[in-house]
C-alpha cells in the first residue's frame, strides 16, 4: 500500500508515545500531527480532515465519549476511522456500549509499531473500498436516474413518452373506476408537418415538436399529463376531467398553438403551425380490462382526430359512444362539437 499522503492525527498526553508513533509513522511516510489534548485535536481535524485519529482512552470519560461523539455525529468525519490506544484493557472495557461502537479498532500501549502499521493500513484500506463502493453506487444511482428518464422522457421534446404515457393512462383507468371520476383522452396531431419538414428540413421539423410540446405543457393543468405518442402526433391524459372540460383543454391548446409563432432557428424564420385535435371521454365504470380500455380510448380519439383532419384541420372533434337500450354491443358515431361555440375561425 502506498503510505504517502495519508494523514494521521496522534492524539495523546503521553509525550513519549506521540514521539515514538510520529517518528515511525513519519518513516513509513504518513503525514503525521499529533496533539496533547482533545480541544486542540478538535481544531486540527477541522482544518484538514484525516485519514486515520489515534486517541488515549485515558482522558475524561465524558470528555472523550463527548469528543468521539461530536467527530461521529458530524457528516464529514462520520466515516473517519478511529482506533484507540490504551495502557491496559480495563480502560477499554470501561468504555460505554455507545462509545466503542463509535470505534474502529484498539491497541493496547506500549504500542508495537508493525501492529500499529497494520492496523492503520486496515482501516485506510476498508476506507478506501468503502469510498469506491459510495462512488460506484452513486454511478449506478445516477446511470439508474438517466435511465429512468429516458423511459419516461422523450430526447426531443422533453415530453413523457408513449410507454410510460401508455403505463400512466392504465393507473388513471383504475383510478377513474375506484373514485368514479371522468377520464378524458385527448390526441393532437402538427397539421401539414410533412411541408414544414419538406421545405424546412428536419432540423426545422424538430424545432417546431420541441416548441409545440412547450406550448402544450404551459398549457395543460398540472393534474394532466402530456406525452409524444409518435412522429407529430401527442396525447394528453386529462385526469378527473369531463367532457366539456376536455373540450375546454383542447381548445386552449389549439389555440395556443394556433397563436404561437415559432422560430425556425436554422432557417432563422418565423412560421405558424395548427394542430387538429380528437377527444374522447370515459365515464366511470365498475368492470374494466386496463389493456382494452386503454386501447379503446386512444383508438376512438384517434379517430376523432381524424375526423378533424377530414372536417378541414385546425380543429377537434368529440368521439361518442350511444348506447341504445343498454344492449351490450354499442354502436360508435362521431359527433362534431367544433361548430359555432368551439371553433374558432381560422
Amino acid at each position: 500500500m502506498k503510505e504517502r499522503g495519508y494523514y494521521i492525527v496522534i492524539i495523546d498526553g503521553d509525550l513519549k508515545t506521540t514521539r515514538f508513533l510520529s517518528k515511525h509513522l513519519k518513516e513509513a511516510d504518513f503525514n503525521v500531527c499529533s496533539v496533547n489534548n482533545l480541544e486542540d485535536a478538535e481544531k486540527v481535524i477541522n482544518e484538514r480532515i484525516p485519514d486515520v485519529i489515534l486517541i488515549d482512552l485515558s482522558f475524561e470519560d465524558h470528555e472523550c465519549n463527548s469528543f468521539i461523539s461530536r467527530i461521529k455525529s458530524n457528516v464529514a468525519l462520520s466515516q473517519l476511522p478511529i482506533i484507540a490506544l490504551s495502557g491496559s484493557f480495563e480502560n477499554f472495557e470501561e468504555c460505554n456500549f455507545g462509545q466503542l461502537l463509535k470505534l474502529n479498532d484498539f491497541m493496547r500501549k506500549p504500542v508495537h509499531i508493525a501492529e500499529a502499521l497494520t492496523r492503520i493500513h486496515a482501516q485506510i484500506k476498508f476506507m478506501e473500498v468503502q469510498n469506491r463502493l459510495k462512488q460506484k453506487n452513486k454511478e449506478l444511482m445516477e446511470k439508474a436516474l438517466r435511465l429512468e428518464h429516458s423511459i419516461k422522457t422523450d430526447e426531443l421534446t422533453e415530453l413523457n413518452t408513449k410507454k410510460y404515457i401508455l403505463e400512466m393512462l392504465g393507473n388513471e383507468i383504475q383510478r377513474s373506476a375506484r373514485y368514479k371520476k371522468p377520464l378524458s383522452v385527448i390526441m393532437l396531431d402538427i397539421d401539414n408537418f410533412k411541408s414544414i419538414n419538406d421545405t424546412y428540413g428536419h432540423l426545422a421539423g424538430d424545432n417546431v415538436l420541441k416548441q409545440v410540446a412547450r406550448i402544450i405543457r404551459s398549457s395543460i393543468r398540472e393534474i394532466d399529463l402530456a406525452g409524444r405518442y409518435g412522429g407529430e402526433e401527442f396525447i394528453i391524459i386529462a385526469p378527473e376531467t369531463s367532457l366539456s372540460g376536455a373540450i375546454k383543454l383542447a381548445e386552449r391548446i389549439r389555440y395556443n398553438i394556433e397563436n404561437s409563432c415559432l422560430h425556425l432557428d436554422n432557417k432563422n424564420k418565423n412560421i405558424f403551425v395548427t394542430i387538429s385535435a380528437g377527444i374522447r371521454c370515459k365515464t366511470p365504470s365498475k368492470t374494466y380490462d386496463i389493456c382494452k380500455e386503454s386501447k379503446s380510448l386512444i383508438d376512438e380519439a384517434d379517430d376523432a382526430l381524424y375526423q378533424a383532419k377530414r372536417n378541414g384541420k385546425n380543429r377537434f372533434e368529440v368521439f361518442i359512444l350511444s348506447d341504445k337500450k343498454q344492449q351490450a354491443v354499442r354502436s360508435t358515431k362521431l359527433q362534431m362539437l367544433t361548430k359555432n361555440n368551439y371553433k374558432r375561425s381560422s
